[in-house]
């Protein structure tokens, strides 16, 4: 939701310490976002994704539905 980071005055405000995103076509609200505010973030992009406003690429073929989990699960520590 637009404002969730960057608006204090949001009923639902949150502060992360970093923001993941899987796809940063798809979610580029909450990259701009978190970079306005100095928020770290990381990103895992395929090869036709745009890298502005990302901290820290992680390459990674993000189309694929059944990739996602499995790699976001390794990345938390989960099996």
């Amino acid at each position: 939701m637009p404002g969730l980071i960057s608006n204090p005055l949001q009923p639902r405000h949150a502060e992360p310490q970093i923001v993941l995103v899987t796809d940063p076509r798809a979610d580029y609200q909450a990259i701009k976002e978190a970079s306005s505010v100095g928020i770290p973030v990381i990103a895992l992009c395929d090869t036709d994704n745009v890298f502005s406003g990302v901290d820290l690429v992680i390459p990674v073929n993000n189309k694929v539905e059944e990739r996602l989990p499995l790699f976001t699960g390794y990345l938390l520590g989960r099996s």
